[in-house]
């Protein structure tokens, strides 16, 4: 079957991390998606914080990229490809697949770029990254990220001091400004998140690309994604 049209689900700019949430829990929750594809969120980042994706939305020209500190997309395979025995998680979530069929393919949802939505995983890849400098992507399978991820948007947040924009880190919450519109619902946490008291773990479990006790999921390189599409 071809892979799912994008759902209604709420869009905002610069918080990609939400807009993946909403469209994972949209995906998990129907029974003709979750039935037929196995799906999973990818953070892109690296040690840097300064990825650079082209054919993004926010580019000032068409043939300039946009960098980003990290960005977030869906993915989204077929469900026998990902139970395949021989295969683990990471390997199963860069196979191969079929260009002649739909059915058998990889496809990438990115609310923020230009491409086709959904994408062909390898059609991303080439048109998306040149790799200056190099990226690394955290694949963490669906249901965890829904469980597991919360965040109060503080990394949004700057301080004004004397016309100069700075981080937030130590202000008080009255004396900051959002650097983007904020969502207009309530911050995101997942069950689990808020089981354990956790009520900001986007860049400690997620966005660092770093394997620690606080993280989520499995960190590949573009190369290894590469090798095995």
């Amino acid at each position: 079957m071809p892979p799912p049209p994008l759902p209604k689900t709420p869009y905002t700019s610069c918080y990609c991390e939400e807009n993946i949430y909403l469209l994972a829990q949209a995906f998990l929750g129907n029974p003709d998606v979750s039935r037929h594809w196995e799906i999973f969120v990818v953070f892109i980042s690296n040690s840097s914080k300064s990825v650079a994706l082209w054919n993004q939305k926010r580019a000032l020209e068409q043939d300039l990229p946009v960098v980003w500190d990290y960005h977030v997309v869906l993915l989204l395979g077929p469900r026998e490809e990902f139970q395949h025995p021989t295969r683990d998680m990471t390997r199963t979530a860069t196979a191969s697949v079929d260009a002649e069929d739909k059915s058998n393919k990889v496809w990438i949802y990115d609310c923020d770029t230009r491409l086709p939505l959904p994408c062909v995983l390898e059609d991303y890849m080439f048109s998306t990254f040149m790799d200056v400098p190099p990226h690394y992507e955290r694949i963490i399978p669906g249901d965890v990220f829904l469980k597991q991820f919360a965040s109060d948007r503080s990394h949004m947040l700057v301080a004004e001091d004397d016309g100069a924009v700075s981080q937030a880190s130590d202000q008080a919450w009255t004396d900051l400004k959002y650097i983007a519109p904020p969502p207009s619902y309530e911050p995101i946490r997942g069950t689990s998140a808020v089981e354990k008291g956790v009520v900001n773990n986007l860049m400690s479990s997620f966005v660092d690309m770093a394997s620690s006790e606080r993280t989520f999921g499995h960190v590949i390189d573009k190369a290894a994604m590469s090798t095995r599409m």
